[in-house]
């Protein structure tokens, strides 16, 4: 009797071990090849007052566009990984489910993403998150709060202008904040450098990092701000103190603070 349930086992375990064989091997020869399939969407300009990105991998662009018509581009390792819709004025690009080998091959590679050209004149709300992505937009006109959630990867901001709230957040990776003008700007850092250069914000400027460095300029002179700087273990040249309107505040954890004012 007991041989009898041995084999039945044993019989059972061996069906299971071919199952799951079988599936690597589909999974395996239905990866991606690292081929790109290219998709191009146009929306008319008078019908998005927002963009909303949620991904998973992939990079994000968004940059100034000639043409009178938001302009998107998906990149894919197949079609429909991808989707671009317009919804009551905000445009929705999402991600398809995928599995496990689908992710692997995509986080290795810088192919595969979303561009999305804003035309000119057009003002925009920004919502992008991405797990693995790099996120640059630049020469953008922002109309009301843009976030920017990265997991892993970059996130690169320049000639942004905002009446309201410029977010990045990042676990692991870079922030680059260039030519910026708000009403007020957040950088935060698990693991990585944030680096400044001519940005203004009418109401604060606030970044934190827990292991990295922040460096560069904010506009404007030291008496424009009054300075909260905070670092645990390092050094920093950046003083807290000053009566200015606008509050700066840095706070770093291990690393190091190397910001200066421009005139």
């Amino acid at each position: 009797m007991k041989r009898t349930i041995i084999t039945v086992c044993a019989a059972v375990l061996a069906l299971a071990l071919s199952a799951g064989a079988a599936f690597l091997v589909r999974e395996l020869t239905t990866a991606p090849s690292g081929k790109v399939v290219r998709e191009d969407i146009a929306f008319d300009k008078d019908a998005v007052n927002s963009i909303d990105v949620d991904i998973d991998i992939g990079f994000v662009t968004v940059y100034k566009s000639a043409n009178g018509v938001f302009e998107v581009g998906l990149s894919e390792p197949k079609k429909g990984l991808y989707s671009a819709a317009e919804e009551e004025g905000t445009l929705r690009i999402t991600e398809a489910e995928t599995t496990w080998l689908d992710r692997v091959g995509r986080s290795e590679s810088d192919k595969y993403g979303i561009e999305i050209g804003v035309p000119e004149g057009a003002s925009v709300a920004l919502s992008v998150s991405g797990e693995v992505s790099d996120v640059s937009i630049d020469g953008t006109s922002v109309s009301g709060d843009a976030v920017i959630s990265v997991g892993t990867g970059s996130i690169t901001l320049n000639g942004i202008t905002a009446d309201g709230r410029i977010c990045t957040d990042i676990t692991t990776g870079g922030v680059e904040l260039g030519l910026i003008e708000c009403g007020a700007l957040s950088a935060k850092v698990g693991t990585g450098d944030v680096y400044i250069r001519s940005v203004s914000a009418e109401e604060a400027i606030s970044v934190s990092v827990t292991t990295g460095k922040v460096s560069g300029y904010v506009a404007g002179t030291r008496a424009d701000y009054t300075v909260k700087a905070e670092i645990n273990t390092g050094v920093s040249d950046l003083k807290s103190g000053g009566s200015g309107k606008k509050e700066l505040t840095v706070s770093v954890g291990t690393g190091s603070i190397a910001l200066a004012f421009g005139q």
